[in-house]
């Protein structure tokens, strides 16, 4: 009678856990661990096991290790567009100052004019309001 005792609590008895603690020294940046979760959900929703898919990650993950690495030409890509991005917003900067400098130099020039007694154009930048005006 022992044994068949043991044979249907051995069914019911709960399997023991090995309590698990996160790698010393060992951070993962937010990015890889985003993406990881981006993927692991990507693949929960085609339909693989949750429950065995971090141990195929690790596999999958090993495969890729002696892969050559492309984030050397990526990083290169994105400093290339960096430095265009900054090298166009600098020339648009300097062409906002030139005109900003232009302007007012014509302001000045125009003081100058009315300062020195010369008299300015009466119809000038009045788009002809003021003649059509006259006639009416």
């Amino acid at each position: 009678m022992g044994k068949k005792l043991d044979k249907v609590v051995e069914g019911y008895k709960p399997i023991p856990m090995k309590r698990m603690f996160y790698p010393r020294k060992f951070n993962l940046s937010e990015d890889f661990v985003n993406a990881f979760h981006r993927e692991f959900d990507r693949l929960v929703g085609e339909g693989q096991n949750p429950k065995s898919l971090v141990q195929r990650f690790g596999k999958a993950l090993s495969f890729h290790q002696n892969e050559s690495r492309r984030y050397h030409k990526l990083d290169e890509e994105s400093a290339n567009k960096r430095a265009a991005e900054e090298k166009a917003a600098a020339k648009k900067r300097d062409h906002k100052k030139t005109r900003r400098d232009s302007k007012s130099q014509t302001e000045e020039e125009l003081r100058a004019e009315v300062q020195s007694g010369g008299k300015p154009d009466p119809h000038e930048g009045d788009r002809g309001e003021a003649k059509r005006g006259e006639r009416y």
